[in-house]
């Protein structure tokens, strides 16, 4: 008992860092881009655990399109609390707080145990960890991160001590991030798996023969443990083409989005330039840390998007199609582990030391604060083309009453569209069974005419420089798409003329939004998933969480045996 307390003791800034960042992820965070895109999946699983098709978007499509760990996760607490704002506030703020834990234990590898704490304090309160938490949404990009450095952290115990439980960990760990995100998982796990064991092999001298079977097991049994994921990879395999959707991390040097990666990343980088001149003034200290230096010099270049050649030959085709801005968000806790590791080379100046962390994570607080109020008040987010918020806020009460019509009016064969809503008609699809055209996860799209139009939503289409000539062609085949109702919110005068040269007219008036009719529409027959319970769905609903809540367990049960 006496060992437990202490524990929780020790650990205790994890649950107040969680509840310090839950009014934020309610107020702000529950806002951002992706944030009602991650409910809308989380509502899914609500609705239909083990059922991979949901027909409310894009005529129907395959949630098997996105790893389910985040999604399951959400549902699990609206199930309990009932609301998608306050499931996605929760697991936002448990997600954050875990990435900072893990980042606080992964740095041991590097620092000791009450810097490696503050360091990772400083990475979560950098602009590029907040904007992506706070602006962005990117709550499945954050779990999956915090799940990578846990499972490398619980590798390396079981690296130096060889035991059983911690491989069992870690490779339970390394599956849970890779059904929380692709994209971490196939792009930074890696990077940061080859780091880890660099260092060890540079540092901790493991060039045995034991060290590469231990790898191997570690490979093994996370593919085995990852077997529930095979219906993303049927997806991928098999998903079309789609054009290159514009992004400004693609380039983020171009004057027009310079001020965007200022405030996202410029920090960053200043991290890692005064960490790599300190440590070249102390040219002893670089050989320990070359795998760590090599590897956030690789992800600050990556964040650069198509800038720089790196990309095109890294990725190839799919570099054209990749967001950059997450190379920042992954080279900000690497950069501050290079920063702090210089600073406290001398363990006989620790307390100015631990003075100057303190003023480091005050300026990165400080900057942070800054950037989060220009974008969200600035007008540059709002004339940022395409738009990433919509131009005038939404109430609720309207979209409730909105999906409350098409509930009742959009039945089975109906299909509607929203214009000027952004992701956050998002939540239309959350709070009725009306099905749109649409959607806000382009991937998961199979229409030719969308895959190939290079727009990213057909709602926000008067911001793409092809967008009214792919809205006038989708209206142009309104009665093969059942495409009854458009609900139109901004750009009246652009989108009227469009909807009335395609037989709409104004119907009803709700709130701020006209709500269009083409009374000569008829419904058309609803696509099918073609498929009930099968043993890929059944994994996809119990592998997840299962990986997550053993995985957890067995490094909560390995930290208190130690202790």
């Amino acid at each position: 008992m006496e060992t437990l307390h202490k524990k929780i003791s020790s650990n205790l800034w994890v649950f107040i860092l969680a509840l310090l960042a839950f009014p934020f992820a309610l107020s702000l965070g529950t806002s951002g881009y992706d944030a009602p895109i991650h409910m809308f999946f989380g509502d899914h699983y609500v609705r239909s655990w083990f059922d991979l098709w949901d027909p409310r978007w894009y005529n129907g499509f395959t949630v098997a399109s996105y790893p389910p760990l985040a999604h399951q996760l959400l549902a699990i607490l609206e199930l309990t609390s009932g609301k998608p704002t306050l499931s996605y506030a929760l697991l936002s703020s448990i997600s954050i707080a875990l990435y900072a834990y893990a980042l606080a234990r992964y740095s041991n590898l590097f620092l000791g145990r009450r810097v490696g704490i503050l360091g990772s304090i400083a990475s979560i309160l950098a602009p590029a960890t907040m904007i992506s938490f706070l602006i962005y949404g990117h709550l499945t990009t954050i779990l999956s991160t915090a799940l990578t450095f846990l499972s490398f952290t619980m590798f390396i115990e079981y690296a130096k001590r060889g035991r059983r439980l911690n491989l069992l960990a870690s490779s339970l760990l390394a599956s849970a991030s890779i059904y929380s995100h692709h994209f971490t998982a196939l792009v930074f796990s890696p990077i940061l798996f080859i780091t880890t064991i660099s260092h060890l092999w540079l540092n901790d001298k493991m060039r045995s023969s034991r060290f590469l079977v231990q790898i191997l097991q570690f490979l093994s049994l996370t593919a085995t443990f990852s077997l529930g994921i095979y219906p993303f990879v049927e997806f991928a395999l098999n998903a079309p083409t789609q054009a290159e959707i514009p992004h400004w991390s693609r380039y983020p040097l171009n004057p027009d989005y310079l001020q965007f990666s200022i405030c996202y990343s410029l920090i960053t980088y200043g991290l890692i330039a005064a960490s790599i001149l300190r440590l070249v003034l102390r040219g002893r200290e670089l050989k320990p840390l070359a795998s760590l230096i090599a590897t956030t010099i690789l992800l600050a270049a990556l964040s650069l998007g198509l800038s720089t050649p790196l990309p095109q030959l890294l990725f190839q085709g799919l570099s054209k199609w990749l967001t950059y801005e997450r190379f920042s968000f992954w080279a900000t806790p690497l950069s501050v582990i290079l920063l702090l590791r210089s600073i406290t080379s001398n363990p006989r100046k620790i307390s100015t030391q631990l003075a100057v962390i303190l003023l480091i994570i005050l300026f990165i607080g400080l900057a942070t604060v800054s950037a989060i109020v220009y974008l969200k008040l600035g007008a540059w987010m709002r004339g940022y083309v395409p738009t990433y918020t919509s131009q005038s806020s939404l109430n609720r009460t309207c979209i409730r009453a909105i999906a409350q019509f098409l509930h009742e009016n959009c039945r089975e064969g109906c299909r509607y569209l929203t214009l000027g809503f952004s992701t956050k008609a998002s939540e239309i699809s959350i709070l009725s069974n009306a099905r749109t055209i649409d959607g806000f996860y382009p991937t998961a799209r199979r229409d030719p005419l969308l895959t190939q139009s290079g727009v990213e939503s057909l709602d926000s289409a008067i911001y793409w420089s092809n967008g009214l000539e792919v809205l006038d062609r989708v209206l142009s085949k309104a009665d093969s798409y059942g495409l009854k109702y458009v609900i139109v919110r901004e750009h009246y005068e652009e989108y009227s003329e469009i909807l009335e040269a395609h037989g709409y007219r104004p119907d009803r008036q709700i709130c701020d939004a006209s709500i269009w009719i083409n009374s000569h529409v008829d419904p058309i027959e609803s696509k099918s998933s073609g498929g009930g319970l099968s043993i890929g769905s059944l994994l996809w609903g119990v592998m997840p969480l299962a990986t997550l809540s053993i995985g957890m367990s067995l490094m909560i049960a390995d930290e208190l045996k130690e202790s």
